[in-house]
C-alpha cells in the first residue's frame, strides 16, 4: 500500500536555521498545548511510519506511538546547524526518540538518515574548538556517529554525466503538474556535442547550473542542438 510506504522527508537546513527556535521545530516539532491547534510533527516524525494501535500494542506506554516502519530524513547543508542543534539529533540518534517544543513531550522515532554538505571533509570537520553556529562545521561526536561517508566527486569529474543530468532535470520539469515519470527527456547527439564544448570552455560550475538550465528549456521531450545554442547565446556561453 503506497499510503502505508516509509516516507522520505528533506529538511534545507541553511533555510530552516532562519526558522522557528533556529531551526528546532523544523527539525523536532512542537507540541500546540493550551490551545485549538493541532501538534506540528518535525522531519524525524514524518519520517516515521507509525502502528495502527492494536491490542497487542496497546499495552506498550500508551502515551508514545508504535514505530512500524523506518523511512528516511535528508538533512541537506546539515553543517550549518548550530552546535546546539547538532548535539540533539546526536542524542536521538542514540535515544530513538525527540523531545518537542512546547510541553518538551518525547516522541519515538525510527527513521535513517542521510547528511549531505558542500563542504570538504577537511574544512567540514575543522577543530573540535571551531564549531560554532553557522561556522559550517560539525561536531566530530556527530560525524563519529556516521556510519559511511561518502565524497560524490565534483561535475567537473563526471562531465560525462552531465547531459544525463540535464535530462532527468529536465524530465522532472515536464513532471511538474502530472504523475512522476510520465515524460522522459532526451538530448540528440548533437545536443550533447554542443554540451561537450560548453564544458571544454569552462562553463559548468554545478548542480543547479544545470538546474537553471533545464527549467529555461522549451517544453518538449527532445532537445536539439538548436535549442540549446539559443541557450548559450542567450547566457553567453558560446
Amino acid at each position: 500500500n503506497a499510503a502505508e510506504r516509509a516516507p522520505f522527508v528533506r529538511l534545507n537546513c541553511a533555510s530552516a536555521v532562519n526558522e522557528g527556535h533556529g531551526g528546532r521545530i523544523s527539525l523536532f516539532g512542537a507540541s500546540r498545548f493550551g490551545n485549538q491547534l493541532p501538534d506540528q510533527p518535525g522531519v524525524f516524525e514524518r519520517a516515521t511510519h507509525y502502528a495502527k494501535r492494536t491490542k497487542s500494542n496497546l499495552a506498550e506506554d500508551a502515551q508514545k506511538p508504535v514505530v512500524d516502519k523506518a523511512g528516511v530524513v535528508f538533512l541537506d547543508e546539515f553543517a550549518e546547524l548550530a552546535p546546539s542543534l547538532q548535539a540533539s539529533i546526536l542524542n536521538a540518534l542514540e535515544e530513538g526518540e525527540i523531545r518537542r517544543e512546547g510541553d518538551g513531550s518525547t516522541v519515538r522515532i525510527g527513521c535513517h538518515v542521510i547528511f549531505a554538505t558542500n563542504q570538504s571533509p577537511d574544512v567540514l570537520l575543522g577543530e573540535p574548538a571551531d564549531v560554532r553556529a553557522g561556522s559550517g562545521k560539525v561536531r566530530h561526536d556527530l560525524v563519529d556517529r556516521i556510519p559511511n561517508l561518502f565524497v560524490v566527486p565534483s561535475l567537473a569529474e563526471r562531465r560525462d554525466e552531465i547531459p544525463t543530468i540535464i535530462e532527468e532535470l529536465a524530465s522532472a520539469q515536464l513532471d511538474t503538474f502530472e504523475p512522476k515519470g510520465s515524460h522522459t527527456v532526451s538530448i540528440t547527439p548533437a545536443g550533447k556535442m554542443l554540451i561537450d564544448r560548453a564544458i571544454r570552455k569552462g562553463w559548468i560550475r554545478g548542480v543547479r547550473q544545470l538546474q537553471s538550465i533545464a527549467d529555461v528549456l522549451p517544453g518538449e521531450t527532445q532537445i536539439t542542438d538548436g535549442n540549446l545554442r539559443t541557450l548559450f547565446a542567450r547566457i553567453k556561453i558560446l
